[in-house]
């Protein structure tokens, strides 16, 4: 006995199936694409607000992000931050690194800097800067005294008075600050201190 199968016509698919495999295949490269870019470069921990030098730092303190250029940056993950204690003052925004945490922590002082020049209307608290010492005589060339400094508060002078900058500096730098602010000149201050 012979079983014999009716023959089935094969159609080309109509134009609207071949838009929607197009349609579709675009949207699963895009979602590749999406996920890939934001999944390179390295794991970053930034600073959410200002952390004292000293102090224990947590969840809230902290936030993740990634940087995409090559900046020798080592990875980490907010499990390697929470629960270790600031080795130095971070300013919000600051990338947390290695050496940023507790296992010496750096001696910090605080001191009030009168400024011969009033500072930008961006230096406010939490940025960091760098002091410069400008001798009145000209002879010499302005010098850093120091590059790690963040500010506390910037007080604005009224009537007379010059502005005041209470700022956070390494205890490495006082002597060379103090030092600055009894010798004949001015202190001023510019932006972009050390961020690491």
């Amino acid at each position: 006995m012979k079983i014999s199968l009716p023959r089935v016509r094969f159609r080309s698919p109509s134009p609207r199936v071949w838009l929607g495999i197009a349609l579709v295949s675009v949207s699963v490269a895009g979602t590749v694409w999406v996920i890939s870019d934001r999944t390179q470069g390295t794991g970053i921990v930034l600073a959410t607000r200002f952390i004292p030098a000293g102090s224990p730092i947590s969840a809230e303190d902290v936030s993740t992000g990634r940087a995409t250029a090559s900046t020798g940056i080592q990875a980490l993950a907010p499990s390697d931050v929470v629960g270790h204690r600031a080795a130095v003052d971070l300013a919000e925004g600051d990338i947390v690194s290695p050496h940023d945490l507790d296992s010496t922590v750096t001696r910090r002082t605080v001191v009030a800097v009168p400024l011969g020049i009033s500072p930008a209307a961006t230096i406010a608290s939490g940025v960091r800067v760098q002091l410069w010492f400008v001798p009145t005589d000209a002879t010499a060339p302005p010098t850093i005294v120091s590059n790690d400094v963040l500010v506390i508060a910037a007080r604005r002078g009224t009537f007379g008075e010059g502005d005041v900058l209470d700022v956070s500096v390494n205890s490495r730098d006082e002597d060379s600050l103090l030092t600055a602010l009894g010798a004949e000149g001015v202190v001023v201050v510019t932006a972009g201190g050390d961020t690491m």
